[in-house]
């Protein structure tokens, strides 16, 4: 660490937008995600589903911020309802501030014509934030590198901070549209591992999107559980609101047969932001395949913000297992028109 300027910036960071009010997870594919994003989405696979997600973000940076995800739901069809769990592990600083997150989360489904669908869901989470032992203050810096003899006002606040919390989300959909809200952090926790209360703001969220099929194909996969092979293309929009944060997600994503390409833009442009250019954050691009039950894919964030020659973007990766349908459920199911193979 020593002689590298950089690390002056990694502290202020974890410093001010860590310790004090916390950062949310920042995913790019937070459709592969999605009941992360919302808890009205858990369940809207056939039968049970699981998801690995890895994000590494600020990769120029020798303290990286990296996020892993294991989730699994379950369409509990039976009951109009569905049924999710997840696991977050968030390194920020590679090791230097942790969070660990383990929720569980229940939708119930309601038919409200033969076309339009409603999903309700609440969720609750146990959390834990812990401070590395090797953290590092700005303090420490002396201007030419970095001396752990310095002392540092926030000495001997090092704790592990535990908590509950509380979400909801709920979903409506159609055929070709949807639109949704999630609240999250509604009994807002204290977070803080400074020895204060640090209340974490209530996260708000509002998606939409509209999937336009483009072309249908007919094909001879008569094993599939439709033969026909459609070409979509499918605007999407989402909009963060948390404390005096906000964030415009707005893109599109492309669907054929085993393919999926996207790209869209992470900002919000009209909003003034004086002395920067942080409100346009990143442009993304993503890729991902099909194959049989599995799905895989990658994208990019190619940030055009202040930081682009600092910190670098960031890599994310996901993996998707579709289990099988049982032959026994030949109830028929009415699938989210979402960016997804899920219903292919």
């Amino acid at each position: 660490m020593k002689g590298k300027p950089q690390y002056i910036i990694v502290a202020w960071l974890l410093l001010h937008s860590f310790l004090g009010n916390a950062q949310g997870i920042q995913l790019s594919q937070y459709y592969n995600v999605s009941p992360l994003m919302n808890p009205a989405f858990a369940g809207t696979a056939y039968s049970f589903r699981a998801i690995a997600n890895s994000r590494i973000q600020w990769n120029q940076l020798d303290a990286s911020f990296d996020t892993y995800i294991l989730a699994i739901d379950y369409n509990w069809q039976k009951y109009n309802s569905g049924l999710g769990f997840y696991f977050v592990h968030d390194d920020q600083g590679q090791g230097t501030v942790e969070r660990n997150e383990v929720a569980a989360q229940y939708v119930y489904s309601l038919k409200l014509s033969s076309k339009a669908y409603v999903r309700m869901a609440l969720q609750s989470s146990v959390n834990q934030r812990r401070i590395g032992d090797d953290f590092s203050f700005p303090s420490q810096f002396n201007g030419s590198g970095f001396d752990p003899n310095l002392p540092t006002v926030d000495q001997g606040v090092f704790e592990t901070r535990n908590y509950v919390d509380f979400s909801s989300g709920i979903l409506l959909y159609t055929e070709k549209f949807w639109t949704g809200l999630s609240a999250m952090h509604l009994n807002r926790p204290d977070q803080s591992l400074l020895g204060e209360v640090d209340r974490i703001d209530r996260l708000f969220s509002v998606i939409m999107g509209y999937k336009f099929v483009l072309k249908e194909i007919p094909t001879m996969r008569y094993l599939r559980s439709s033969n026909i092979e459609k070409i979509t293309l499918t605007p999407t929009f989402q909009y963060k609101s948390q404390g005096r944060s906000d964030q415009l997600d707005i893109g599109l994503y492309g669907i054929y047969s085993w393919v999926m390409l996207g790209t869209w833009y992470r900002g919000l442009p009209i909003k003034d932001n004086p002395g920067d250019d942080f409100n346009n954050e990143s442009l993304i691009f993503l890729v991902g395949l099909r194959l049989d039950q599995f799905s895989i894919s990658y994208s990019f964030d190619n940030v055009i913000s202040g930081l682009a020659n600092i910190a670098g973007g960031a890599h994310e990766f996901n993996l998707i297992y579709q289990f099988p349908r049982s032959r026994k459920k030949n109830r028929p199911m009415k699938f989210l028109p979402c960016p997804t193979f899920i219903s292919g």
